[in-house]
């Protein structure tokens, strides 16, 4: 169990997303929260799939159900994102405008199809306004090989390390 509580929210769309922050969640115990991120339209179909990633590639952020509010004592957020475009999901971006600074400290768990996740770990410091303390990256692949457990496992193991 982590020494410090800890605040995950995630967005996901395919599920992948949300399936490895519950994971983290149960891995990282008593401690952690978990929050599912939620645009007030989700989009959905064709033309919601064009949507986001046009909003993903101009940087902008989508109106999202009010987040829970800042636990007192919990100063570690660690957000759950897919990676669009090689950029952050509007809802994601809305989260971080909106709740991102309220923590001293941000880690991340992306999940990916087999993008570099090096840019959207800059625009969640840029945004959250806090450097990344501690990140895991999961891909497609990871999770046909059954590896995405064991990366979770290693990062709550990070977390739990941190001051």
């Amino acid at each position: 169990m982590t020494s410090q509580p800890v605040h995950i929210a995630a967005y996901s769309w395919s599920g992948h997303t949300r399936d490895a922050a519950e994971r983290l969640t149960t891995a990282l115990g008593e401690a952690a929260t978990y929050e599912e991120i939620r645009p007030r339209q989700p989009p959905s179909g064709f033309f919601g799939y064009l949507r986001m990633g046009w909003g993903a590639l101009s940087g902008t952020s989508w109106p999202i159900e009010t987040p829970r509010p800042h636990r007192e004592g919990c100063e570690l957020l660690v957000i759950g994102t897919p990676i669009w475009a090689g950029r952050l999901p509007p809802p994601v971006r809305a989260y971080l405008l909106k709740a991102g600074g309220s923590y001293s400290a941000v880690a991340a768990l992306i999940t990916h199809g087999g993008s570099n996740p090096a840019r959207a770990l800059a625009m969640i410091g840029e945004v959250s306004g806090n450097g990344v303390a501690a990140s895991v990256a999961i891909s497609d692949e990871d999770r046909k090989r059954d590896r995405a457990g064991a990366k979770i496992d290693q990062f709550a193991a990070a977390l739990r390390r941190l001051p």
